[in-house]
């Protein structure tokens, strides 16, 4: 038999006095437990966390069923009040609430863990449930949320947005129309603006994106019905962006301001009941979510001669054009539509990450042919692939400007002939040309599309791997401009380098946006983190380079004859080929500002540092096994930005929150890409979730000590 002193195998061993040392001598008071080896007194604390964690689990799990089954009854008492009407229970009417549910109900008591959202009017549709909030002028925002959006404006974005007036200039209304090759009013009818209702997704989105496409809009829309989902198109779940949290409140608050004072602004949300992999096209979640437009519209008083206009929160006619579509006549906006082709589509500009990256799509009907606004009975419901109510339109039954069957099988039995269905929000996208492009004479475009205006490249490749026809390799993929055709077109247009196959522009494009006093010559709109990303697309390929010499370095240690594998990328390396393997090394590093050699002296101590401080059980500990080895470190070397990286972490959490900053802005700039990510991520953190990203690995110690 061995015989093995465990006080000799204790893990971890606290220095100058430190908690390890305290809590011995607290235990050594507690009789039996002062008997113990230090190991044994490790493994028996660890059982106590174990079994405290799993009553403490326990307990609130018995809270929440008891909780859970006090709020559903309490909720059910007023969907259960037979004095109510549907329509005052959900501000829907009776036969609203069976249209489009094939016969089945609409009812407000969707199972919904907050009980808060549950008190939303909300409707049950096969897919999902919606949830209807109040719009903006339904709320008192408080005090110190309240904003002018136009307090910013340049001098001539205000001479942009200054046409708000109830007064019409008939004269300037005329010349307006005439440019898009519109007529104008017949003057028997008193001459007036339609009204216009807006529809958009949001989940993401930049606020610098949603700032410019409503400054477009200001106080333009009669309604901007915004709806958020808890999933992606693929079904991974998502946090609510504008509701359960305060944070969420006042981003709310912000949102409903943003649009004017004229225009109601609502947020509602969309629960979707399908299983994952359940539907087997991505982009059906999208146009589920859609859905719940036409209802906003129709709570807030939709009329058939209105106009429906259908984007994403990143795209937006210009300001000119629905100034025209509010006066001018407009073919597709004069009443008695067999709504079989109402749309009107914008010849659109597209920022590709940014305003210097444009390409060349929004689309408007008449209320008259939209879901649950136009008449039924003249447009009779048509067959699509989803609950024959929802989804696609069944081919020849509307798809692709097809009406055979719709004409044979379905208006026949009618006794109709010519008429169209009504559209719902996700088709007047989607569904091919069938109406009218418009294009201004003097070649301006006639909307705006602000792409891929993300505020990290993280939320640019969660995009991309989870929404539309979600790309599962998005994350995985060397680089960003791999993902998707936009992205490469980005990232090359970002480095000067323009495609002219994927590029095309407008003469005169002008979008308030960027209009400044200079007439843009001077313009410093911030540009997407994508944008950025291009840059950081070179130093990636750098960081390729410098694997490639660290390579070169091991071989040469080693004695190897083999040669490097890899080969650097051919615009950074010197074509001389009298310059030796070495020269171009010590020319990258000097180039870099690096000088390795004080660092290789010191490698095994700072290594051990670096390992020795992730065990540490404080912040001041590792801050103290750290510091001696600062003064070998670089900023720009991999072993130093680790290094300095730990040490950043371990002087946020001892409150040196400055020194900790002024680390991260240095590391921010380094040429390893995964230092750079990490130091940037926690820069854009507040102090107090750094605190607790280093909390969290003193935790990820303690388990792993146990």
């Amino acid at each position: 038999m061995v015989a093995i002193s465990r006080s000799n195998v204790r893990r971890v061993r606290r220095v100058n006095g430190g908690g390890g040392e305290v809590l011995d001598v607290l235990i050594d008071k507690i009789p039996y437990m002062s008997q113990l080896s230090s190991a044994d007194r490790l493994l028996l604390l660890c059982g106590l966390a174990l079994l405290g964690t799993v009553a403490f689990a326990s307990y609130f799990l018995i809270s929440g069923i008891f909780a859970g089954s006090a709020t559903a009854d309490g909720g059910k008492a007023k969907d259960s009040d037979t004095r109510l009407s549907p329509t005052d229970r959900m501000g829907v009417s009776d036969q609203a609430s069976l249209h489009r549910s094939d016969g089945n109900r609409i009812f407000d008591d969707w199972d919904v863990s907050n009980s808060e959202m549950n008190k939303l009017k909300n409707i049950s549709l096969p897919h999902g449930s919606f949830f209807f909030g109040p719009d903006s002028h339904q709320v008192d925002i408080p005090e110190s949320d309240v904003f002018d959006p136009s307090a910013s404006w340049s001098s001539l974005q205000r001479e942009l947005l200054d046409d708000d007036s109830d007064a019409i200039n008939v004269e300037l209304e005329k010349k307006r129309c005439a440019s898009y090759d519109f007529g104008f009013p017949d003057f028997t009818m008193p001459l007036k603006r339609r009204r216009l209702f807006y529809g958009a997704l949001i989940s993401g989105d930049s606020a610098e994106v949603i700032k410019a496409t409503s400054m477009e809009q200001y106080n333009i829309y009669h309604t901007v019905s915004l709806i958020e989902s808890n999933s992606t198109h693929n079904l991974s779940p998502k946090k609510w962006r504008f509701f359960g949290s305060e944070d969420a409140s006042k981003e709310l608050n912000w949102l409903y301001q943003l649009f004017g004072p004229k225009t109601k602004v609502s947020m509602d949300y969309y629960i979707p009941s399908l299983e994952k992999g359940q539907e087997s096209d991505a982009m059906y979640l999208d146009y589920y979510q859609r859905e719940g437009h036409s209802y906003r519209w129709k709570f807030n008083g939709m009329r058939p001669d209105d106009i429906a206009i259908i984007a994403d929160i990143d795209e937006t006619f210009s300001r000119d054009f629905l100034r025209a579509l509010q006066i001018c006549d407009v073919p597709q906006f004069r009443p008695g539509q067999s709504c079989r082709a109402p749309k009107v589509y914008a010849s659109t500009l597209i920022f590709e990450s940014s305003p210097e990256c444009a390409w060349k799509t929004k689309n408007a009907i008449l209320g008259e042919c939209a879901d649950q606004i136009g008449d039924t009975k003249l447009h009779p419901p048509t067959k699509r692939d989803r609950w024959e109510s929802h989804g696609t339109r069944l081919d020849y039954y509307g798809h692709d400007n097809e009406y055979t069957y719709y004409d044979t099988k379905v208006l026949a039995d009618l006794n109709i002939e010519g008429q169209g269905p009504l559209w719902l929000p996700h088709e007047m996208r989607v569904e091919s040309f069938m109406g009218q492009r418009v294009t201004k004479k003097d070649g301006s475009p006639t909307g705006y599309h602000f792409h891929n205006f993300f505020m990290s490249t993280e939320e640019i490749i969660f995009k991309y791997a989870t929404y539309g026809h979600a790309d599962k390799k998005a994350r995985k993929k060397k680089s960003i401009r791999y993902i998707h055709d936009d992205l490469m077109m980005a990232v090359m247009c970002t480095l000067g380098k323009h495609t002219e196959k994927t590029e095309s522009s407008f003469e005169n494009p002008s979008v308030s946006w960027l209009a400044n006093d200079d007439e843009r010559k001077n313009v410093t709109k911030p540009l997407s983190p994508l944008a950025m990303a291009a840059a950081d697309w070179l130093e990636e390929e750098e960081d390729e380079l410098a694997l490639y010499w660290d390579r070169y370095d091991v071989a040469k240690k080693s004695s190897s004859k083999e040669q490097p594998q890899s080969t650097p990328p051919q615009p950074l390396l010197d074509t001389d080929i009298n310059t030796t393997t070495e020269e171009r090394l010590d020319r990258y590093y000097e180039s870099r500002n690096i000088d390795r050699g004080v660092e290789r002296q010191h490698a095994t101590q700072i290594k051990h540092a670096i390992e020795t401080s992730k065990k540490a059980s404080s912040a001041d500990e590792a801050i103290q096994l750290l510091t001696p080895i600062r003064q070998y470190l670089q900023y720009n070397t991999k072993l130093g930005g680790n290094a300095y990286f730990g040490l950043a972490q371990a002087l946020d959490a001892s409150d040196q929150v400055d020194e900790a900053t002024d680390i991260y802005e240095k590391l921010a700039s380094s040429p390893h890409i995964e230092i750079r990510r990490k130091s940037r991520e926690l820069l854009a953190m507040g102090t107090s979730r750094r605190k607790r990203t280093y909390s969290r690995n003193v935790w990820n110690w303690f388990w792993d000590a146990c």
